[in-house]
């Protein structure tokens, strides 16, 4: 009886033993730190501009997983010496800052990265566009002509390219030409109407994200709307109002598939941006927008 006592208290005692010794044998992870101050877009292959507000990316190491993160980030990895390294830039949807998505014009850029333990490794990556990238309408006005036009405003309104500020979160920073419009006091519409001077035509209706950007710098909120022509009927439908900015640059990325897919092949569109000045406005009566795009995959 005795014997068996002290049998069974010893085994637990034992196992206890055995576990702690596991936990002291068990390798600590230290890790490796990548950091990314800013990202880059390289657009020469679409005969565009460098401009882009990518949020956040999405990190893959060695085929793993790592997460996403906002940009500037600095990240832990499970690795050291040589690692494939692949991220996916993320943008803004329709300006909610609640909801990033990726920006799949741009490649998953994948780079080779020398990474050590306890230390961190700078990297600055640069995306660059797919090969298989349509681009349908691309505008920024540094040749000082313009696509964008206006439709309806008051004669004495004015719409015009200048030279202007332009810094987009403390990138970019230098002047740009931009098209600038600006309501009158006395104007008696007290709205304006700027489109793309030509209908689009042949937007893909399968799905695929169809994807406008642009910047815009405002004191008035500017509605963006598309106008759709279909063989039986036009049809003129708001898609988001921009709030003012509070003289400061943004750049939204609207993706306009719910309007284009399951619509008819001959299908056109129009692009407008319009604005309306409230009656005794005492505020900045412009409102400036800058580097447009309109694109899809092929």
């Amino acid at each position: 009886m005795s014997t068996l006592g002290h049998t069974r208290l010893f085994i637990p005692f034992f196992y206890l033993v055995l576990t702690a010794l596991s936990c002291k044998v068990e390798p600590t992870f230290i890790p490796s730190y990548i950091e990314i101050k800013d990202v880059h877009v390289q657009a020469s292959s679409i005969k565009g501009n460098s401009i882009h507000d990518i949020k956040a990316v999405q990190v893959y190491v060695n085929s793993q997983t790592v997460g996403t993160f906002e940009i500037p980030c600095k990240f832990p990895i499970d690795a050291e010496g040589l690692v494939r390294i692949q991220i996916v830039p993320f943008v803004k949807n329709n300006g909610n800052s609640q909801t990033l998505v990726p920006y799949k014009s741009l490649e998953i850029l994948t780079d080779t990265l020398q990474v050590t333990r306890e230390k961190t490794t700078s990297w600055s990556p640069v995306f660059r566009y797919r090969s298989n990238v349509e681009i349908v309408w691309q505008e920024d006005f540094e040749d000082s002509s313009s696509t964008l036009v206006p439709i309806r405003k008051d004669a004495l309104d004015r719409t015009q390219i200048e030279l202007r500020p332009f810094d987009l979160n403390m990138r970019f920073s230098k002047p740009s030409l931009v098209f600038v419009s600006e309501f009158t006091n006395i104007d008696s519409f007290r709205s304006m109407d700027l489109a793309y001077f030509q209908r689009i035509s042949n937007l893909p209706a399968d799905g695929r994200d169809v994807v406008l950007e642009f910047d815009i710098n405002t004191a008035l909120p500017v509605l963006v709307a598309i106008r759709r022509f279909g063989s039986s009927k036009i049809e003129y439908i708001p898609y988001v109002t921009v709030n003012p900015t509070n003289n400061t640059w943004k750049r939204f990325y609207l993706n306009l598939i719910y309007e284009v897919q399951g619509q008819p092949a001959n299908t056109q569109y129009e692009i407008f941006f319009s604005a309306d000045k409230p009656l005794n406005y005492a505020g900045s009566r412009e409102f400036f927008i800058d580097n447009l795009r309109l694109s899809y995959l092929k």
